[in-house]
């Protein structure tokens, strides 16, 4: 994937977008939950992953509000992740995770939260978010939902339930 290129999504990427998320999850159900997440002006962060000008991969954040977040420390929430299915298992979605992380970072967001594969995002450092008493909307999804401190001690600080943005629900 020398050719791979990362950079914010633009106006004109959206049916791009809109595609692969339907491609790569097999379902419109991504496609139409960044598509309401992008109405809803709640898009925190868009990148896209481009291989010889052809779109092949997405990451979307927004922010999440965090129950008990006495400081209120900025915390996103990563997810949906696409790429299509030709490129997947490729280092796409790790470039993808890298490079939106360092933006991340960038734009001093302290800890970002995500469901997803128990055994895929540890790589990346995210752990069990239950490990700092947070839940997914208070309910307990055990290993799926998974936390990641950009900023150090800011996870000891927050607790309860995590919710991502109306359009989530």
């Amino acid at each position: 994937m020398d050719k791979l290129l990362i950079r914010p999504e633009s106006a004109s990427d959206k049916d791009a977008v809109y595609s692969l998320n339907c491609l790569a999850f097999g379902r419109k159900d991504e496609a139409d939950l960044v598509e309401s997440v992008r109405q809803a002006g709640q898009v925190a962060l868009s990148l896209v992953a481009l291989l010889d000008d052809q779109l092949i991969g997405h990451i979307l954040y927004s922010p999440v509000s965090v129950e008990h977040n006495p400081e209120k420390y900025k915390v996103w929430g990563l997810g949906p992740i696409a790429v299509l299915p030709e490129y997947q298992c490729q280092g796409v979605g790790k470039e993808l995770i890298y490079t939106s992380l360092d933006a991340c970072k960038s734009l001093a967001v302290e800890a970002v939260v995500l469901l997803g594969h128990k055994t895929y995002y540890p790589k990346f450092g995210f752990e069990p978010a239950s490990k700092y008493h947070l839940k997914f909307k208070g309910q307990d999804l055990g290993d799926a939902f998974m936390a990641l401190e950009l900023s150090k001690g800011v996870l000891a600080s927050l607790s309860g339930a995590v919710h991502y943005v109306p359009a989530f629900a």
